[in-house]
């Protein structure tokens, strides 16, 4: 035989004693959040830190390139005395050699700093987001 009465339920729950499950999940958040806070402070101190080291080490090297282009010119000076006075026979092929190998050197170290330079400005870009990935 057939009904002809629909059964309907409703089921209500409310938690009157949690035993403080609630509070301990409210406190729980509130720790992640003020971890979550403390890990992005120190991202941006590390973030500034980079920056701050790039941007000292980018003004040694400029500094550093100063005085090697100084120190290059004065090699290139004495090897024109040198060769000058190797060709009038007032020194010997190596003065003249010790002289090249000097210039040499000096202007290879110049070539070295400037390298160095533009790899630390390439640094000082990727820390504050010149470049990299976007």
């Amino acid at each position: 035989e057939w009904m002809d009465y629909y059964t309907l339920s409703v089921g209500l729950q409310w938690e009157i004693w949690n035993w403080g499950k609630s509070r301990r999940q409210v406190a729980q958040s509130r720790l992640e959040s003020q971890k979550l806070s403390l890990k992005e402070q120190q991202l941006v101190n590390d973030i500034r830190r980079q920056v701050t080291e790039a941007a000292e080490l980018l003004e040694t090297t400029r500094e550093q390139i100063r005085l090697q282009r100084q120190l290059a010119t004065q090699e290139k000076e004495r090897y024109r005395i040198a060769k000058n006075a190797f060709a009038q026979g007032q020194a010997t092929g190596l003065d003249l050699q010790n002289a090249e190998t000097a210039l040499t050197q000096a202007e290879l170290l110049l070539r070295q700093r400037y390298i160095e330079g533009r790899q630390l400005m390439l640094q000082l870009a990727f820390a504050t987001g010149e470049i990299g990935e976007r």
